[in-house]
């Protein structure tokens, strides 16, 4: 019996489950040693290649110094091992030794159909030993005769009915080595897959922690009594308070009792499942006021989270605009700015001031005696008619915002007052205007300003709530999924499936966090161009076949245009952010695509100093409405914002996309009509020299579609 033997293809092992992986080998050396004293065999246990995994127990001196030692008897030995190391589930494999015709045997231990190691014994002689055919054998491999028949002498006699019971017992003891692998190995599975699932778990913990700590915004997480469970670091820096402080506090604690009697926290509302956001005023430890916006949910934990937003300046600044406001009304109807007197029955100035000559130019010599008609000073008759019915009706009129022409003929805003009083038994016109010309233009940027200001936080609440629900849609998979794990009942299949939408859900919030990482770069201007050179048709090709499978899953035809031979397909640009771009669109593009086909490529458009590439990726998916087409490519905007949509994401892609292509100097823009599909196309610059123009050649591919 030798301890290297050769393997064929049923023994390989496809797991690689190692033998010293789930057995200590000092007790398996052990175990060995009385087997081979207890039955006087010798013994050792290799793996399936014949590798030792222990030491040899009780080999003969005959076999080990004398028939190994020669040539030819090496060779026979070999030849031996290898029939005895063949994988035999249904008993021990027993056999005379090809050196010397010593009996051997064999056993294999395996773990779930999976052949580990061997078990071998032997170096024994029968009754029925040959001594003169073992003399001649020791000629036939050149071993000195009188030593080998001597060695021959000292090896253990043995019935081949024994050998056979103590061959029986050797597989015995190799299926029970089997099944106690066999249960280590599930043992030892399960102990490292609940050791990473918490790993994974805690690395999740640790990165929402890490969110909320940054985010701008005070956090605070309280019990259903409203007891602070935690908060995070800006919630220090809003209310004064330290952490320590905060953590015994309640949520009633940051608002005063007189300001609570009147505007409860209504956690009842909150109980119904909505999120609450309201605008309060809270107190600083100091007791200073703190206007802020309030965003709460109820958890389904049945705990509490809300963020407050500082709006203090915000509201100290309308409150000074209303203030001035009310200054700015009162100075307005006194002020002697522009002050004239006209005769109701044909508009006739009788008199003007000082204010009326500056602003519009005309002196009292031009005006005084003519009529309103007359020097055309209303820029819109319509307006002097208002002016004449209000005062019919009413008596006065009170701010009219009318155009008016000056003497040089440009047109003015003025905001007119006006009351009607008798003069010398006739009803005359007292008006007092203001030139607001500036103001107009002021107050239209302000209208413009507020929208934007109001469509941010509608799109930040938006994008909280989505924030929320692409978190929080993730983190249950994990959760769910995990917890699941823990049933000793489940089978391989459904454990498997259970730890691969753990491992696609912990890759949706890196994709999250990776969009906001890199918006974060774009906004702080410290995203880096890195032009190197590109092959175009490499790359097409690259984003084609990363797409295949999920275009055939959907059943999609998916296909690509090169407009250059590979030969002239080399530019320089920044491959990764061109490409980041071009995978974001077609992988929109067969999102939103539930039947036909998704096309993409480019072509190269040339003028005078330079090219651009122009790329496309065509669908014939839903399509997007025209008005959702002007702002598909802002921050955190959707073609569908609410939380019930059917497609996840933040709302980052096309923001990200944008930005790329303008970095590199090019535009980016849509063509859609809705329920028509979409074309989404975008151009990158680069040098003319940078390229051969030889495009009579246009390839386009297509893949299989089910």
């Amino acid at each position: 019996m030798n301890t290297i033997q050769a393997d064929n293809e049923s023994q390989k092992n496809p797991i690689n489950i190692q033998f010293s992986d789930i057995f200590d080998i000092d007790e398996i050396q052990q175990m060995q040693g009385l087997f081979s004293d207890a039955t006087g065999v010798a013994s050792i246990i290799t793996q399936p290649d014949g590798t030792p995994i222990t030491k040899p127990s009780n080999f003969c001196r005959l076999c080990n110094d004398i028939i190994r030692k020669t040539d030819k008897g090496l060779l026979n030995c070999f030849k031996s091992d290898a029939a005895l190391g063949r994988h035999n589930p249904t008993g021990p494999l027993i056999q005379p030794c090809l050196s010397g015709e010593l009996w051997d045997a064999g056993a294999s231990i395996t773990v779930g159909g999976n052949h580990i190691a061997n078990w071998l014994i032997g170096q024994v002689r029968n009754e029925e030993l040959n001594e003169k055919r073992m003399a001649d054998y020791a000629d036939d491999i050149g071993a000195d005769r009188k030593d080998f028949l001597e060695a021959l002498k000292e090896v253990p006699k043995m019935s081949v009915e024994q050998f056979n019971k103590v061959s029986k017992m050797l597989f015995a003891f190799a299926n029970q080595l089997s099944e106690k692998a066999y249960n280590n190995l599930q043992l030892k599975i399960h102990i490292a897959e609940q050791l990473k699932v918490k790993e994974e778990l805690q690395n999740s913990k640790e990165k929402y922690k890490t969110i909320i700590n940054l985010a701008v915004d005070a956090f605070f997480h309280g019990d259903s009594d409203g007891n602070f469970i935690d908060i995070n670091h800006s919630a220090t820096e809003l209310t004064g308070y330290s952490r320590e402080e905060l953590l015994n506090m309640n949520m009633k604690d940051l608002f005063s009792q007189d300001y609570l009697s009147q505007n409860s926290l209504r956690y009842d509302l909150l109980t119904k499942g909505e999120t609450k956001i309201t605008e309060r005023e809270a107190k600083h430890k100091d007791g200073t006021k703190i206007f802020i916006e309030m965003n709460s949910k109820k958890m389904p934990d049945g705990t509490f989270q809300s963020f407050f937003r500082d709006i203090t300046q915000r509201k100290q600044v309308e409150e000074s605009l209303q203030i001035s406001e009310e200054k700015f009304r009162l100075a307005f109807k006194t002020s002697p700015e522009s002050i004239n007197i006209n005769r109701l029955s044909d508009g006739m100035f009788i008199d003007i001031n000082g204010g009326f000559s500056a602003i519009t130019g005309y002196t009292a010599e031009d005006v005084i005696g003519k009529s309103s008609f007359e020097i055309n000073v209303w820029a819109n008759p319509k307006d002097r008619v208002k002016l004449v019915e209000g005062l019919k009706q009413r008596g006065r009129v009170d701010n009219l915002e009318a155009d008016f022409k000056m003497k040089d003929g440009t047109i003015i805003n003025g905001l007119m007052s006006a009351c009607v009083i008798i003069l010398n038994d006739e009803p005359h016109i007292i008006s007092i205007t203001r030139d607001i010309t500036d103001r107009k233009k002021a107050e239209k940027t302000l209208t413009i300003a507020k929208e934007k200001a109001e469509e941010s936080n509608r799109l930040k609440s938006a994008f909280l709530a989505n924030m929320s629900h692409e978190i929080r849609t993730p983190m249950n998979g994990i959760l769910g999924f995990a917890s699941l794990l823990k049933d000793q009942d489940i089978s391989d299949i459904e454990h498997t499936k259970y730890i691969e939408i753990i491992e696609r859900s912990g890759q949706r919030m890196l994709n999250l966090l990776n969009d906001i990482i890199d918006i974060s770069k774009i906004e702080s201007g410290q995203m880096e161009i890195n032009l190197t050179e590109t092959n175009l048709n490499e790359k097409i090709e690259n984003v084609f076949h990363f797409f295949s499978l999920e275009a055939e899953e959907k059943a999609l035809q998916l296909s690509f245009v090169n407009a250059l031979p590979n030969k002239n397909a080399v530019i320089i640009t920044d491959s990764d952010k061109v490409f980041a771009v071009l995978i974001n669109l077609v992988k929109n593009a067969i999102k939103f695509t539930d039947s036909g086909s998704v096309e993409f490529g480019y072509e190269i458009q040339e003028s005078s100093d330079t090219n651009a590439i122009k790329y496309f990726v065509k669908d014939t998916g839903s399509g997007i409405a025209l008005e959702q087409q002007k702002y598909i490519f802002d921050r955190f905007r959707q073609g569908s914002e609410s939380l019930s949509r059917n497609y996840e994401g933040a709302g980052l892609g096309l923001s990200i996309s944008k930005a790329y292509v303008e970095i590199l100097g090019g535009s980016i823009w849509v063509e859609s009509e809705l329920g028509m599909g979409s074309t989404f196309n975008f151009t990158i610059p680069f040098a003319k020299e940078n390229y051969q123009d030889n495009n009579t050649d246009i390839n386009i591919h297509f893949n299989r579609s089910k």
